[in-house]
């Protein structure tokens, strides 16, 4: 079978195209129990160093394949790669890959591409997926900066050989998140008569015991686990949590730590105006609430998009009701009025406060 692209670019390229066809049949290989991060770069220099120490300790690997970089980007990926020489592995990809920022005609072109196609975006994720080594994994992106300690939990739980009890208690939680959630998305209005969201005890032993139950079905079961992050910004030297169009988070369906089988690959979403990837994962997905600070409003390239700053400080403060109305409402319903016992951003975004504070200089 022939894998080379013929096309302008990869004739005139200086790369062999055959080299980032992906074989499908890594799929089927049997792999070691440990969670490997992918990771693709293209930019995001300014946020890179927080992201890769921010989620290096919970993984096994991290699978790094990045793209040509108008900043200092690989500089940063081949330092950490030597901070960490048993963790980390790097990976270039040489075709372009066509995306965002297309003509209406040169979309309708890259739609009628094979997913197979090394310029799609879906081939360049299978790419990266195709280099990890071990049966589980998680897509990690450069503007987000992990909760660590979290991460960590959850990684330490795909790797438990062991399984364990699940207490009435861990049960309790899960249902009262279910009813919570159903009530609420139908009588918003009952949130403020919510007293267990007031007290701050048991506001914290409602959302622990939710984590308990989830972690322990992931070591008896290995269920794939959905992750979002808060939007976070920088604004007048301060960071803020913010909206982002009209959002408070990313994540959830497209963040998933999950099981390498034959059913886990990417493909081309139809349903969105660019060829962006989507993995068709229908099996059990447990929520699994905040898990980073997302840093896309600090981007240049968001400058145009519609923010809104929630407060002058990190503290979940929001109109329930008006909020409804907006993108993946169960997700951060719960979570978003539960779990208030994050890191606190200083903590984790050090390097990044720096880059900010030279670019606004």
């Amino acid at each position: 079978m022939d894998n080379r692209c013929t096309c302008p670019f990869c004739r005139e390229g200086k790369y062999n195209s055959e080299d980032y066809y992906v074989d499908m049949s890594f799929l089927k290989k049997e792999r070691p129990v440990g969670v490997s991060g992918l990771l693709r770069v293209k930019n995001d220099a300014e946020f890179l160093s927080d992201c890769m120490e921010s989620c290096i300790d919970a993984l096994d690997e991290l699978i790094i394949c990045y793209q040509d970089c108008t900043d200092n980007a690989p500089e940063i990926i081949l330092e950490k790669q030597q901070k960490y020489p048993d963790k980390i592995r790097v990976y270039y990809y040489a075709p372009p890959v066509f995306c965002h920022g297309l003509t209406e005609e040169a979309k309708k072109n890259v739609f009628s591409l094979p997913d197979s196609s090394i310029h799609k975006l879906c081939n360049y994720y299978n790419y990266t997926l195709s280099k990890s080594t071990y049966r589980y994994v998680m897509k990690i992106d450069s503007d987000q900066i992990y909760f660590t300690d979290k991460l960590k939990r959850y990684c330490d739980a795909y790797r438990e050989k062991n399984k364990v009890t699940i207490s009435s208690g861990d049960y309790f939680a899960k249902y009262y998140k279910d009813f919570y959630i159903r009530l609420m998305i139908k009588y918003p209005v009952l949130h403020s008569f919510d007293l267990f969201s007031k007290i701050p005890y048991i506001r914290h032993l409602i959302i622990r015991k939710y984590e308990k139950y989830v972690i322990k079905e992931v070591i008896n079961n290995k269920y794939a686990v959905s992750m979002s992050g808060i939007n976070i910004g920088y604004e007048q030297g301060n960071l803020k949590i913010c909206r982002l169009d009209h959002l408070l988070f990313n994540g959830e369906a497209d963040h998933l730590i999950f099981c390498i089988t034959e059913d886990t690959f990417y493909t081309t979403f139809t349903g969105y105006k660019n060829p962006i990837e989507i993995m068709r994962y229908n099996k059990r997905i447990l929520p699994g609430g905040w898990f980073w600070y997302h840093l896309q409003c600090m981007k240049v390239s968001s400058s145009q998009k519609t923010k809104e700053w929630i407060t002058l400080t990190l503290k979940f403060k929001w109109n329930i009701i008006s909020d409804l109305s907006y993108f993946r409402k169960q997700m951060w319903l719960f979570f978003g009025v539960y779990e208030r016992n994050i890191p606190g951003p200083e903590q984790l975004l050090k390097e990044t406060v720096r880059n900010m504070r030279k670019r606004k200089s």
